[in-house]
């Protein structure tokens, strides 16, 4: 194997990292010496630079005029536009999670804590997927697949849905 072969591909790998200016000082100048000597690598960084020189210069470059970001801040300023992380806005927000928190734990609280039955609730699903409202009897093994089917076909609320949505 030539010198040259070995050194090209220790290098080859680190081209990137080269023309984006990721490498410590040693590697950036042995890189630079070796496409001094290199013209095949020195090829290879040309041809890894090419795309990201004519993407620059497909953006056309605005210049404003002078003092143009100046005068935006003064007129801000003169408007009294309110900075965003002002105190207001923080109390407010904060107010505001609070009452969130509080109106969150009272839906909470209010869903477990309920001792009327719930129309569509834990008992009538007993009765129609276990087929029972005897908690010891749900409690039992579950029957099999096609008996649920046949108790869920069989009740008439599911009945009536299924005429309804055959409509």
């Amino acid at each position: 194997m030539k010198e040259n072969e070995s050194s090209c591909r220790g290098v080859r790998h680190r081209l990137s990292a080269f023309i984006d200016g990721e490498l410590g000082a040693e590697d950036r100048l042995r890189v630079a010496a070796h496409l001094e000597s290199c013209a095949s690598c020195a090829d290879d960084v040309e041809a890894l630079r090419e795309p990201g020189r004519a993407l620059s210069a497909s953006f056309a470059r605005v210049n404003s005029p002078a003092g143009a970001a100046l005068r935006v801040l003064a007129a801000i300023e003169r408007r009294g536009v309110a900075q965003p992380g002002t105190r207001l806005a923080s109390i407010l927000l904060e107010w505001a999670c609070a009452a969130a928190a509080v109106l969150l734990a009272a839906l909470v609280f209010a869903l477990t804590h309920t001792d009327r039955p719930v129309r569509g609730g834990t008992d009538e699903f007993r009765r129609i997927i276990v087929g029972t409202e005897d908690p010891e009897e749900a409690a039992a093994p579950p029957r099999s697949e096609s008996d649920l089917i046949s108790a869920i076909l069989a009740d008439p609320a599911t009945s009536a849905l299924a005429a309804e949505r055959e409509r």
